[in-house]
């Protein structure tokens, strides 16, 4: 009789099997394995692939640092101002074409955002570059009083007795970070979104030439370049989606209405068979 019962008695292994099969989440993870069969592709698997050789890389690099530099410096290493030192002894030697270039290149970049601000005020229908252009400002006044470092060895931005409305010649160690370079940067976005071809490429070669000519003149390190550009581009979209709050209080309409109405006019066009300008 205590033989019947012990084999009537479900085992251990069953229950378990038992519980795996009513529990929700065991439910979830056979109903995700079913479709992940059902929809697998191979560039699903090359992804999955990739993320697994990522995770690994990951995994070694904090372990043993295959990507950390290893030496030892005594206050900071910029290896692009060895690059362009031969630009720097170069410019040591050639003192007016120094100055030459640092007027023409501050007045141009003067121009070019003084043109962008006029058009702005003419014309714009966000107010996504102002709020871009001052926040920026903001930051960067702040980020100076904070934090400052040694200006490089060769260093040799200098006056060149010529006022300029956005470059500052003054001798500082408040380096981080460029300001030009931010307002170059939320500057051709907009040239961008509104098609201004010319005035965009312009901005393009700006911020190229200037990157490379202050890099030469050791007035910067090469934190001080790709910072403003990554954090003028992200402030531009930031304000892109939400300068709407603030367009009506610069008499502006919002994007979505303006957009709308010039759909509607687009439309009243073809419908009349008024060709389109």
């Amino acid at each position: 009789m205590s033989d019947s019962n012990q084999r009537n008695k479900p085992s251990c292994c069953s229950s378990f099997l038992h519980f795996i099969r009513t529990n929700a989440l065991s439910k979830f993870l056979i109903q995700f394995a079913q479709k992940v069969k059902k929809e697998f592709t191979w560039e699903k698997g090359l992804r999955l692939f990739l993320i697994f050789v990522g995770g690994i890389f990951m995994i070694i690099n904090t372990l043993i640092g295959i990507v950390i530099p290893s030496s030892e410096v005594d206050c900071l290493s910029d290896k692009t101002l060895d690059l362009t030192a031969p630009l720097n002894t170069f410019f040591k030697k050639h003192n007016i074409l120094k100055i030459i270039l640092t007027i023409l290149s501050s007045l141009s970049i003067d121009g070019i955002i003084v043109y962008a601000l006029i058009i702005w005020g003419l014309f714009a229908k966000t107010s996504r570059y102002v709020l871009s252009l001052v926040s920026y400002f903001v930051l960067y006044l702040l980020i100076r009083e904070l934090f400052q470092v040694r200006q490089p060895a060769e260093y040799i931005w200098e006056y060149p007795h010529f006022p300029s409305l956005f470059v500052s010649y003054k001798e500082t160690s408040s380096l981080f970070y460029s300001n030009v370079l931010g307002l170059l940067m939320i500057t051709l976005l907009e040239f961008k979104e509104n098609k201004n071809t010319i005035p965009f490429f312009i901005s393009v070669f700006l911020i190229i030439f200037e990157s490379l000519f202050m890099l030469s003149l050791q007035g910067h390190y090469i934190i001080d370049i790709f910072t403003p550009i990554f954090l003028g581009h992200y402030l531009f979209i930031l304000f892109n989606q939400f300068s709407s709050v603030f367009d009506k209080f610069f008499g502006m309409k919002d994007n979505k209405e303006t957009q709308e109405e010039y759909d509607e006019i687009k439309d009243v066009k073809k419908d009349n068979l008024i060709p389109t300008v």
